[in-house]
């Protein structure tokens, strides 16, 4: 049985699929294309990393910190004692450094990876123009020795792969909401060649196996909303319980799953008790893998999330605001966007105002043509949860953002692959609207084709950004 699920109404009527996925019919040709966009992304991603020199990367260096911490401890950091405090990104939940720490260990003798970097004084000087790269980059050895360096493009590797399990959840989820092929590739694309997604999938850090594991626990979540079965509960705890212990900001997975599992129990009288054990089953999993974390941080630091610790180890950082504040519209939502697509270094990188035009176009097209599409269709669980959690990750940020200053669009990342949905769905809206449905397939070439000439410009600009001498003063 085939449903139509694209975010419209369509002839046959809205799409209401009760135990039914909008999964469709998986041909050997979609098989191909995916690949091709996975291939797309791994030839953008390992770009990224051959171009952007060790540490020219947001907190690169403090999270290969962590990593060698755990690597050479076996044990994670306290933050309140200065014999286990690791500057810079001790503070986070520890699943990805456990990770990495055990490739560390795999691959260095000593059990870490040795860099000295040297500061770039140019970066330091209030005359020159800025950015500059952040360390030197001049013939400097930044590694110890070759086996250093090996294990820092290891990590980097590490990261990629993370980045192409990423993309292909997206695919998955696209294919929980959408039936048509040319819109889930189209949105997988989106994926796969937008440049910021590209570099920070490219570089050290914990975000790239959060964003993994929380897609995943959103697929887990429409398959549990399309289909309640105890396989799809159990996917859900296997994958919600891990991106919590990797990161804090999978916490805004939560509200919505419990909002989810309680419409099933509103809705599915006859099963409810069936419901209630499942979910148990989820709950028990999640806290057997996540439960630790919390509990660790309860201990070591009398606060569950560690928001306390944070501030009284990283006072520089702390700027509170108000909701009323200026900065949310002369600063976080322009910096947000322009970041959310492509800036660089330690988000002090930036490309030319022009090359965003056509980002710009999209935006402005999908939102228009959501917002049409929105009104008009019946929307079922799994579209209401979409949407849900898409809010709820953005209002993650502006609370984060109420006590720091971080206008870093890679942190809506998480739901990256549902706003690529909702972005296609707005386009072939609007497409609808202008009466050029029968185009879309053009319109989405066009999409994917000046993605690619911008990540093209980047890795060019960046290339000479990092080999002009200009830019550095020992």
């Amino acid at each position: 049985m085939r449903v139509d699920c694209s975010w419209h109404r369509s002839t046959a009527g809205a799409c209401n699929t009760g135990r039914v996925s909008c999964s469709g019919l998986i041909t050997s040709r979609e098989r191909r294309l995916l690949a091709i966009v996975v291939a797309c992304y791994l030839a953008l991603a390992s770009g990224y990393a051959i171009v952007v020199p060790p540490f020219e990367a947001p907190d690169e260096p403090a999270h290969l910190l962590y990593t060698n911490f755990v690597a050479q401890h076996a044990q994670l950091p306290n933050q309140d004692a200065p014999a286990r405090r690791v500057a810079g990104e001790g503070h986070q939940f520890p699943l990805y450094y456990i990770g990495a720490a055990l490739l560390v260990r795999l691959t260095q003798p000593d059990n870490a990876i040795s860099f000295s970097p040297q500061v770039n004084r140019s970066a330091e000087q209030p005359a020159m123009p800025s950015p500059r790269p952040k360390f030197l980059h001049t013939g400097e050895e930044i590694f110890t020795t070759r086996r250093d360096a090996i294990g820092f493009y290891l990590l980097r590797i590490l990261s990629i792969a993370f980045g192409a399990a990423t993309v292909i959840t997206g695919w998955l989820i696209a294919r929980m909401l959408v039936s048509r092929a040319i819109d889930r590739l189209t949105a997988t694309a989106l994926i796969a060649t937008l440049p910021q997604f590209a570099f920070i999938s490219a570089t050290i850090n914990n975000d790239n196996l959060a964003n993994l594991l929380i897609a995943l626990a959103i697929y887990a979540l429409l398959r549990v909303l399309s289909t309640p079965e105890p396989g799809n509960f159990l996917l859900l705890g296997l994958t919600l319980g891990p991106a919590l212990a990797t990161k804090k900001t999978a916490l805004f997975v939560v509200p919505v799953v419990i909002g989810g599992v309680a419409w099933l129990w509103w809705q599915r009288r006859q099963v409810r008790r069936n419901l209630l054990k499942s979910f148990a089953v989820t709950t028990a999993l999640v806290a057997l893998s996540a439960g630790w974390v919390f509990a660790r941080n309860a201990l070591v630091y009398r606060d569950p999330l560690g928001n306390a610790m944070e501030r009284r180890t990283l006072p520089e950082l702390l700027d509170h605001k108000s909701i009323v504040d200026p900065y949310w519209f002369n600063l976080f939502l322009p910096r947000m966007a322009e970041s959310f697509v492509a800036t660089f270094g330690w988000m002090d990188v930036r490309l030319p105002g022009p090359l965003f035009a056509g980002y710009m176009l999209v935006a402005v097209l999908s939102v228009a043509g959501f917002g049409v599409a929105a009104v008009r269709i019946r929307w079922d669980a799994g579209q209401v949860a979409a949407l849900a959690l898409v809010a709820s990750c953005f209002a993650g940020v502006v609370i984060y953002n109420l006590t720091y200053t971080q206008f870093q669009g890679r942190f809506l990342f998480p739901v990256l692959p549902l706003i690529a949905i909702g972005c296609v769905a707005g386009l072939r809206q609007s497409c609808r609207l202008l009466g050029r449905e029968r185009h879309v397939g053009w319109v989405a070439l066009a999409c994917v084709g000046q993605a690619l000439v911008v990540n093209a410009i980047a890795l060019l600009s960046l290339h000479r950004f990092y080999n002009d001498l200009n830019n550095y003063i020992r």
